[in-house]
């Protein structure tokens, strides 16, 4: 016994020396670089900058909805793993496996009385996706469609006999909605052609038509009946033919929200979009659809906000849908009996979360409606009877982040116009510690993506890139000019020839910081991601005497001699950026890119760039990395990560953790220089 004991106690110092070892080998190379990124200037990353950021990044807490089982149990995930929620009971179980929807964009949607999900697989980074089917209760999972290059929607019938797969091929730009038989193994059909994104909304009551939303970009959005013998594809309103119109946010980035719904009598529709008079001019209102008279009744409030999801309680009495008002989001309902509007959750200081893929869930049976609600210092899975608008929490999950040393506001800024539509400036949201470091703060501004896309409240304080620089920066998150939630006036006053406008409203942010007593103007770092990647390079390219330096990752940089961003952005990219054949968008592109403007980029640069991103190409970061080194006084760290696609950033957790370190030590050397 005694050596047995002598021999663990040995093993267990050798192994604590071991990692002292390790540790200090670390302390004096550095974190190791992963095989799978090539760095250029990039110096050596202390370990010291991962223990920093490591709390944080354990830290990102989330729920995302899946749907129901056939025995009325939630699915939902979070970091910690997957759930099965008994409702009614509030008992919460691991889910023995693994749930294999959790990736961006796989919406996922259940055979009628099964427990079989169908769902979208992304495969590799370049975002193709396969569609599978997966048994929560066997674990057994099939191919239903090899999608060339990409599956991106499919809709199943009420009766479970029609599958329908819309597949994009990148190559050709000629993407092609196919029906298939779920009764037997038959060969796809290919019904209709589209060019651009579609969304799959649902079937009429005999099966003979499909209706499909089909759209380049936000905000020109067409609904199409298919004939599902012969795969004719005609407008359902003719008016969209001619004018464009809007149907609410993130339709275009996989978002899957429901827009158009058939209700048990098939006379009678509702649909989401914008009108032409008013407030719904402005904002998507929901239209009660009369098939027969061919009539459109707006049945939503005018409201400055626009409306989402839309789904039916299973009696079919309530409608239920998502409301986003300068970046919060609300839950609520219309009587269908009572014809009245009313409000099921409206908490500003715990809004609802819009993780996943949808964002939130009806009961099967009940009139009940599941989300998440998050604040700055917890996050939970709840449950709201629409009946008496009484809420229960079902998941409080006490792992979730506690950031109560952060303080929380929000501002508009004016810009040089006296109003972008409705607007009067530009909305923002700013995080500062509770107690400060320095008299002044130093400030870093992060740019969302998109450009048609918002930042929300909150949300950004507990996770992302906030948390890890709100303990030594006041962090701004401007919700710029061309961002979704504020009118389409305000969306659409970036596009085109007003792209320089969406810089110009940087220098104005800038003026306004230089009013804040405790906000230091002298010390200002950008960063951006996707599109807020292009804001912080031509921000740095235009005004390079404002800023300290930043950080781009992915970030789109308009390259005049391509013809679009990329090939899956194809509609999109003539749709924001322009056609980029006619002199006038071109001359507009050049002012702004940060390919032709990357020698006035003077100040230190991050650039982070993923080899196989399919909306940004690694080329044009190539050609920015190639200018700035022609100018060697300029300080540029770059890294092009190999295995990385646009929505991942990262192929592993190791790369993670470089990446961050990294951005970390790279604005620490900015401050402290």
């Amino acid at each position: 016994m005694k050596k047995a004991l002598k021999f663990f106690k040995w093993f267990f110092l050798s192994i604590i020396g071991l990692v002292g070892v390790a540790l200090i080998v670390l302390f004096i190379i550095g974190i190791p670089k992963p095989g799978t990124f090539i760095t250029k200037n990039v110096p050596k990353i202390g370990i010291g900058n991962a223990f920093s950021m490591l709390p944080h990044l354990s830290n990102i807490n989330f729920f995302i909805l899946f749907g129901f089982d056939n025995s009325q149990n939630l699915l939902f995930g979070k970091p910690s793993g997957f759930y099965v929620a008994n409702v009614e009971n509030n008992s919460i179980e691991s889910f023995q496996g693994a749930l294999p929807f959790v990736a961006y964009g796989s919406s996922a949607q259940r055979l009628k009385d099964s427990n079989t999900f169908l769902y979208l697989n992304v495969k590799n980074a370049e975002e193709d996706r396969d569609l599978l089917q997966f048994n929560t209760e066997t674990g057994e999972r099939e191919t239903l469609f090899v999608g060339n290059s990409s599956v991106t929607s499919f809709g199943i019938s009420p009766d479970n006999s029609i599958l329908l797969v819309y597949n994009e091929d990148h190559e050709s730009s000629v993407n092609t909605l196919y029906k298939m038989s779920l009764n037997n193994d038959s060969v796809p059909q290919a019904l209709c052609t589209f060019k651009g994104l579609v969304e799959v909304q649902g079937f009429d009551l005999n099966m003979e038509n499909a209706y499909v939303l089909q759209s380049y970009s936000e905000k020109d959005g067409k609904l199409y009946r298919v004939n599902l013998e012969t795969g004719e594809a005609e407008l359902e309103f003719e008016e969209e033919g001619e004018s464009k119109f809007y149907h609410g946010i993130q339709f275009t980035w996989y978002a899957r929200h429901k827009r158009f719904l058939q209700t048990k009598s098939d006379s009678i529709a509702y649909y989401v979009r914008t009108g032409s008079s008013g407030l719904s001019k402005e904002f998507s209102v929901i239209w009660e659809y009369n098939k027969n008279t061919k009539s459109l009744t707006q049945i939503s409030p005018e409201l400055k906000g626009d409306i989402g999801h839309i789904a039916l309680t299973a009696d079919e009495r309530y409608l239920v849908y998502l409301f986003m008002h300068k970046g919060y989001s609300q839950i609520h309902a219309y009587d269908r009996v009572e014809k009245k509007n009313f409000i099921l959750y409206n908490d500003t200081e715990n809004p609802v979360a819009l993780m996943g893929n949808i964002p939130f869930l009806l009961h099967p049976d009940q009139n009940k409606v599941y989300f998440s609600k998050y604040s700055m210092s917890s996050k939970e899975l709840c449950q709201v009877d629409i009946e008496n608008s009484s809420l229960e929490i079902i998941d409080p999950d006490p792992s979730a982040p506690n950031d109560t040393d952060i303080t929380f506001g929000e501002f508009t800024y004016p810009t040089t116009e006296s109003s972008i539509g409705l607007m009067n400036g530009i909305h923002s949201f700013i995080y500062k510690p509770k107690q400060p470091k320095t008299e002044k703060l130093p400030v870093f501004i992060i740019f969302h993506g998109g450009p048609d896309s918002h930042d929300i409240p909150y949300n950004a304080g507990m996770e992302g890139f906030v948390a890890p620089f709100v303990d030594d920066f006041a962090v701004i998150t401007p919700n710029y000019r061309g961002s979704t939630g504020y009118g389409m006036t305000f969306e659409k006053a970036d596009d085109q020839q007003n792209r320089g406008k969406q810089i110009e409203d940087v220098k104005a942010l800038v003026d306004w910081i230089k009013t804040q007593e405790d906000l230091d103007d002298q010390k200002i770092v950008l960063m951006g991601v996707s599109w807020g990647g292009f804001m912080t390079m031509a921000s740095l390219a235009k005004y390079p005497d404002l800023f300290l330096g930043g950080i781009s990752m992915n970030g789109a940089t308009l390259n005049p001699g391509a013809p679009r961003e990329a090939g899956l952005l194809v509609g999109w990219d003539e749709a924001e950026i322009g056609d980029r054949s006619d002199p006038d968008i071109n001359a507009t592109i050049k002012q702004v890119s940060p390919v032709t403007n990357a020698k006035s980029i003077s100040k230190p640069l991050l650039l982070i760039q993923a080899e196989r991103d399919a909306r940004v190409s690694v080329e044009s970061a190539r050609k920015i990395v190639k200018a700035l080194e022609a100018k060697p006084e300029n300080k540029l760290w770059y890294i092009e990560a190999s295995e990385a696609g646009h929505m991942s950033g990262v192929s592993n957790p190791l790369e993670g953790i470089y990446l961050f370190s990294t951005m970390k030590q790279f604005v620490d050397e900015l401050i402290d220089n």
